[in-house]
């Protein structure tokens, strides 16, 4: 079991100052979300939608959904070194998952989906679950996970301290799944995610006088090009589905912070677009930059 939390802060678009989603994850947990701050003139709505800004989470959130059941398939993409000659050394990732709540108020996350990591210049792909504030862990039963593949996450409240999280490799036909059961954090069962998140890892230490100290760190993120999340819906408990691409699907991007000339900005990383019912993070490099000198704590 994977064990420690992180708290990370996410970024408020001008287009109406909004507290950004927020969790981290892994080799610990998802962590807690958010402290939000404001950052005005960064980013335009996306597809005449609601956009925020992000430190960690890029995708969708459709707010108010009363969501019972969260689903998305992805394919399983070819990744690299985000830059040409990055040290291999490390471990760089991404995660990408389904969840209900986490976000608008709503603490407690129920999510499930697999890292795409390059662990030492090796891609490594694993399927994990976790109920918000507790840690992220691995399935029981490893999922065999390849590039090309076609991978199915659905997530299930059951009630508001129960559910179930599922991940299926379509192409291989193999699926795991954990049942969960009196949480004691609550879900509010209000919105619905489809995310592709920047984690951070955090661990714990002593010094010599047994104080405890706790380091994070957010984990340098792999390039996987697009990653399009399809057949992405939600389904309220009377029954209703609910397109991903609905009008009350917000647009999520991450804004990574430079330091050029002494100035400090906020430039895209990864960004959202929407089509039908897919939902579509890419990177994007270079000249989205914006001055975020005005943010306050």
């Amino acid at each position: 079991m994977k064990f420690s939390t992180t708290f990370v802060t996410c970024l408020a678009l001008a287009s109406g100052v909004k507290a950004a989603p927020v969790a981290t994850q892994h080799n610990g947990s998802h962590g807690a979300p958010m402290s939000a701050l404001a950052m005005s003139e960064v980013g335009d709505a996306v597809n005449d939608r609601p956009s925020w800004g992000s430190s960690n989470w890029s995708g969708g959130v459709l707010q108010g959904s009363h969501s019972r059941t969260v689903t998305g398939t992805f394919t399983i993409p070819n990744i690299t070194m985000l830059y040409p000659g990055e040290p291999t050394n490390g471990t760089h990732s991404v995660a990408v998952w389904v969840g209900i709540d986490g976000t608008h108020g709503c603490d407690t996350l129920l999510q499930t989906g697999v890292d795409l990591t390059m662990e030492k210049g090796i891609p490594k792909f694993k399927a994990w679950f976790e109920w918000i504030p507790g840690p992220s862990t691995d399935f029981d039963h490893e999922l065999e996970l390849s590039v090309g593949d076609s991978v199915t996450m659905t997530v299930t409240a059951m009630s508001k301290t129960g559910g179930i999280a599922m991940v299926e490799n379509n192409s291989k036909g193999t699926s795991v799944n954990h049942t969960f059961a009196n949480e004691t954090a609550e879900l509010c069962l209000a919105n619905a995610d489809w995310i592709v998140e920047r984690w951070t890892l955090s661990s714990t230490h002593e010094d010599d006088s047994g104080r405890s100290h706790r380091h994070s760190t957010q984990v340098s993120p792999v390039d996987f090009d697009t990653l399009t999340f399809t057949n992405a819906s939600a389904t309220t408990a009377n029954g209703s589905s609910l397109d991903a691409c609905n009008a009350r699907t917000e647009a999520v991007d991450i804004y990574e912070n430079v330091v050029k000339d002494n100035q400090s900005s906020s430039r895209v990383q990864m960004a959202t677009t929407f089509d039908d019912s897919s939902i579509t993070v890419s990177y994007v490099r270079g000249d989205h930059v914006k001055r975020s000198s005005d943010r306050d704590d």
